[in-house]
């Protein structure tokens, strides 16, 4: 009977230790970087005091309604409901964090004069680090005069055969020759694949699988060698805050 109590209290331990790493913002591989780990994606209000108390900063996801001219926290893959940006940013302590990555899912040549408008307006008196971030390079071009830091999110899914990684190495390099940018940006696993085509960029990358995912170990070590090396800016890692959005 003692030796089955002391099984369960053992399995119980273990259970109540993996959920606690789990929505810890402290994770091992960070230590001695954590100024280089961002939030990825936050789309709620409730989670921004959480994550302003835990990490330097925050990446959120930004549509600009042209009919409405507003801008919007959303994602278009992603099912949860739209929050006014202005409401959003309101809600921000700048005492607690270094800065915010906006990710601009439809940005495009059409609406680049007036999205940089709405956002440079809503974000003028900010001190913060102000990151935009798109893979339509030349829309980005918008932002410069408005105290933004431009990132390139580089495309093409880099898992494609040797000649249409090639195209698509050439195409990137092509921007960068025309358009100026601080910084490429792309999920963790290009990592290796942006040092060897360009190593003298400054880097951002996000890291978007949990703690519960089958990798979970290969991806903790790729985050501390990525967290380690001078040329990477910012990570964003997830932050499992609740279960919805």
């Amino acid at each position: 009977m003692m030796r089955l109590k002391k099984i369960i209290f053992t399995i119980g331990f273990i259970v109540v230790f993996i959920l606690a790493y789990h929505y810890s913002p402290y994770k091992i591989e960070h230590v001695g970087q954590r100024n280089k780990v961002w939030a990825y994606r936050v789309s709620t209000i409730e989670k921004i005091d959480f994550i302003q108390n835990h990490y330097q900063g925050m990446e959120i996801d930004v549509m600009f309604d042209s009919e409405r001219q507003k801008l919007q926290v959303k994602h278009p893959n992603v099912d949860c409901p739209p929050i006014d940006l202005k409401l959003f940013l309101n809600t921000l302590n700048e005492n607690k964090i270094d800065g915010i990555w906006f990710d601009l899912k439809n940005l495009h040549i059409g609406n680049a004069a007036e999205f940089s408008n709405h956002l440079g307006k809503l974000t003028q008196d900010f001190k913060l680090k102000k990151i935009v971030e798109s893979p339509n390079i030349e829309s980005l071009q918008f932002f410069r005069d408005k105290d933004f830091k431009i990132s390139y999110y580089l495309p093409g899914s880099f898992d494609e055969d040797a000649e249409t990684l090639a195209s698509t190495i050439k195409l990137i390099k092509n921007h960068l020759d025309e358009f100026e940018v601080d910084f490429l940006s792309a999920e963790m696993n290009k990592y290796q694949l942006a040092k060897q085509h360009f190593p003298n960029q400054s880097l951002l990358f996000w890291s978007p699988r949990g703690t519960f995912h089958s990798e979970y170990f290969i991806d903790s070590w790729n985050r501390n060698r990525i967290l380690n090396d001078p040329k990477v800016e910012i990570l964003l890692v997830r932050v499992d805050f609740d279960s919805g959005c």
